[in-house]
């Protein structure tokens, strides 16, 4: 299952034998669209299996590409599946030979597909709260596939002998498999400690003075939004309140990329209550991010929030990136 131009024709049994066999391995699979990665099944964080009455509906007779849902696998395994995802076109394979010459990256019993842009993933086993899913986590043009329990964060890569166009040329080109160094050769085994040590490190960066006391900070404008704008690392929030990535967009937990993105993220600081804790300062930020679009629409609010009988009552303005204000006041659920 080398990568390799493919005809239509030529492909559609032997996807459907991949996942048949990829299956038996208790690998969670499920369709995507024929010739391109857009998921054919709503909902694929929850329904991707490797049941075989599935596979057969799935795959059997029918055009489809083969896709693997990353995290949490149907098997023993003694952690949660990783996908390495190196590309060339955007880097990746400089990025790859810096963290070989300083933590010397061996490939050896590490699975290795192909993909039709030149690029390389691998699989490895990790700690559930370590399997991330985010763009150029570990430097330019290597990207990370996971998911965690509960199909949190779930992200997912192409399997062999799955085809697309290729990004250089534009012609059909499959995924393939290194020799003796696929799926059904190697179980993947566990990350390395460096690798690990890069994980904590990105979901755990260290604090400055500033993000520690981020209230005595001044604004660098003249509305709260500038300050945001300036001490706010988006990605970094938005990985640690489980939202993925597949490159330029953001999907709040249990969405695709692919299927639209937008949320919100709360609270950015909160002074410490006042009257016996039954009224608190706090100032949030919200974000969201719709389909295609560019830009972050934002905005930051800053108020009272006091505890009553009905609930909490929150009273309080904010100011938008682009400029707009408004005064407000909510009652019942706030945050």
């Amino acid at each position: 299952m080398e990568v390799g131009r493919v005809s239509a024709a030529e492909q559609l049994d032997p996807v459907y034998t991949a996942a048949c066999q990829f299956g038996m391995r208790g690998l969670r699979l499920f369709p995507t669209e024929f010739h391109g990665h857009k998921p054919l099944v709503s909902g694929w964080q929850q329904q991707a299996t490797n049941d075989v009455t599935w596979i057969d509906r799935w795959f059997s007779g029918r055009n489809a590409n083969l896709a693997l849902c990353c995290g949490p696998q149907l098997n023993t395994w003694p952690g949660s599946l990783l996908m390495v995802d190196i590309d060339p076109i955007n880097g990746g394979k400089e990025t790859f030979n810096a963290l070989k010459a300083e933590h010397g990256w061996d490939l050896a019993n590490v699975p290795v597909h192909l993909t039709p842009s030149g690029g390389r993933h691998l699989f490895y086993l990790v700690p559930d709260e370590l399997c991330i899913t985010g763009a150029n986590i570990l430097g330019p043009g290597i990207d990370l596939r996971g998911g965690r329990a509960g199909n949190v964060g779930c992200g997912y890569g192409m399997m062999p002998p799955s085809v697309r166009p290729s990004k250089v040329t534009g012609e059909l080109v499959s995924y393939g498999v290194q020799p003796e160094r696929g799926w059904l050769h190697l179980d993947p085994p566990m990350a390395p400690d460096w690798l690990l040590d890069l994980l904590r490190a990105y979901l755990n960066p260290p604090k400055t003075s500033a993000e520690r006391h981020p209230s005595s900070q001044p604004f660098d404008g003249d509305n709260p939004w500038d300050w945001v704008r300036n001490n706010v690392s988006w990605p970094q929030m938005l990985e640690k309140h489980q939202w993925s990535s597949d490159g330029p967009y953001w999907a709040r937990p249990g969405k695709t990329p692919r299927e639209g993105t937008g949320g919100y993220l709360h609270d950015l600081w909160r002074l410490p209550p006042l009257l016996g804790k039954k009224i608190y300062v706090v100032a949030q930020v919200e974000a969201a991010k719709v389909g295609g679009e560019s830009g972050w629409a934002s905005d930051v609010a800053v108020g009272l929030v006091a505890q009553t009988l009905f609930g909490p009552l929150f009273v309080g303005g904010s100011v938008g990136d682009e400029g707009h204000r408004r005064w407000f006041f909510k009652l019942g659920r706030v945050f």
